[in-house]
């Protein structure tokens, strides 16, 4: 533990546990990275000082952490199709997201959601005449629409907090303009790949919980 920070020492993504190296040297003159993800022997390596030697501060270390586990679920769940700009636009992002959110599995009953600068209301227990609709996204009035139900099926509070999460990333990717590659020439529809990746990534930030890890509504003093 360096600067009183504490990595977990092993993240689950799909069926591969991932060792956490950290702190990690990385040799000179070789690399600038201060995080690297290893795909070939299942290790996500995180540096604690920067090319200058200067420690690195925590919310740094955090996110280069995120950083590397997009890479890692990409990896698992995609074949490893996003490119290196695209994955730091993401993390970024997605940091910002989960940091700021309290996604924690089966936490369905969030009332607002902060993306950026925009504050988003969450509408619970909505109707739609469209049964194949469960969340709805109104970019006019800044809103949410959750349904409560489908085919007269109650959505468990597990499944509801999933749609939440993936539905909030989608509305990240169409403000920040992060366009996700195609799977294939052939796919013109690239809603399948958003939520392959976010539903994976769901995956991982629940099993390992990693959303309370990163939220800083329960934890600021890691942010210190």
């Amino acid at each position: 533990m360096i600067n009183n920070i504490k990595l977990p020492e092993v993240i689950n993504i799909g069926a591969v546990p991932y060792k956490v190296s950290y702190p990690y040297i990385f040799e000179a003159n070789i690399t600038k990275d201060i995080g690297l993800h290893c795909p070939y022997i299942s290790e996500i390596r995180i540096s604690a000082v920067g090319e200058n030697g200067i420690p690195i501060c925590k919310q740094t270390v955090y996110e280069t952490l995120l950083h590397e586990i997009i890479h890692a679920a990409d990896y698992i769940y995609c074949g490893g199709i996003l490119e290196e700009d695209l994955v730091g636009k993401l993390g970024f992002s997605l940091f910002q997201l989960i940091s700021e959110n309290n996604f924690t599995h089966g936490n369905n009953r969030l009332k607002n959601i902060k993306v950026g600068a925009f504050n988003f209301t969450i509408k619970n227990d909505c109707i739609f005449t469209n049964n194949d609709i469960v969340t709805y996204w109104d970019s006019m009035v800044d809103t949410i629409s959750i349904a409560g139900s489908v085919d007269g099926y109650t959505i468990s509070p597990e499944f509801m907090s999933m749609m939440i999460f993936t539905t909030v990333a989608r509305i990240m990717c169409n403000l920040y303009k992060i366009d996700l590659p195609k799977l294939n020439e052939e796919m013109d529809e690239k809603e399948v790949l958003y939520r392959i990746l976010f539903n994976g990534l769901y995956n991982t930030l629940t099993v390992n919980n990693l959303f309370n890890f990163f939220y800083k509504g329960n934890y600021n003093e890691r942010y210190v």
